[in-house]
């Protein structure tokens, strides 16, 4: 055991923070806790605001890089996937070959043309009054979370069909000074 806590105490902030949920000798003190929040430049010292940036709330996201094709979170050393908020169904459109969320949130709204705005980047997805994202591929991993249970399913054919709120895993590509948002998986709340 000696061993991998000696492992666990080298690893990155996610693969830690991963560690202290899935077992209680490897959970983080009150001084991790505040070690992490000032190394990230977080806005708190506290436990919540660590825990936003593993779980990848786009509001604690404030140290972001521009690699060679995708932004790099410096929080958790790989590039940027965050989730965008919970939108309603009626903001997501289902066709044919894929399917396009729309989040008229306004702090993710601001997020995603802050980014721009810094690197000099150009969307077509952003616009005045919301954000779009669009899902293109086939397969993509999606679960749908009720009071009783969560079903996870793969192919596209199956989402969309009947549910409240919905959320997207974003990733952070750069092409020829455009930003573009790839989906890496979907939620949705039924």
């Amino acid at each position: 055991m000696d061993c991998v806590h000696l492992i666990v105490s080298y690893s990155r902030l996610y693969e830690r923070y991963l560690w202290s949920i899935a077992h209680r000798d490897f959970r983080f003190r009150s001084s991790d806790w505040r070690q992490f929040s000032r190394q990230f430049q977080l806005e708190s010292d506290s436990r919540e605001g660590v825990q936003e940036v593993c779980q990848r709330n786009f509001r604690a996201v404030n140290r972001v890089t521009l690699q060679q094709r995708h932004l790099w979170s410096a929080h958790l050393s790989e590039p940027l996937q965050i989730w965008s908020p919970w939108t309603p169904g009626k903001f997501c459109k289902r066709f044919n070959n894929g399917a396009v969320m729309f989040f008229r949130q306004y702090p993710f709204l601001n997020f995603v043309r802050n980014i721009t705005f810094r690197f000099n980047l150009k969307t077509p997805l952003l616009r005045h009054d919301g954000v779009s994202v669009k899902i293109w591929k086939k397969t993509i991993p999606m679960v749908y979370i009720s009071n009783t249970q969560r079903v996870q399913k793969v192919h596209i054919a199956s989402a969309f069909k009947r549910f409240d709120l919905a959320r997207v895993l974003i990733a952070f590509h750069v092409r020829d000074q455009h930003l573009y948002l790839h989906p890496r998986r979907l939620e949705f709340l039924t």
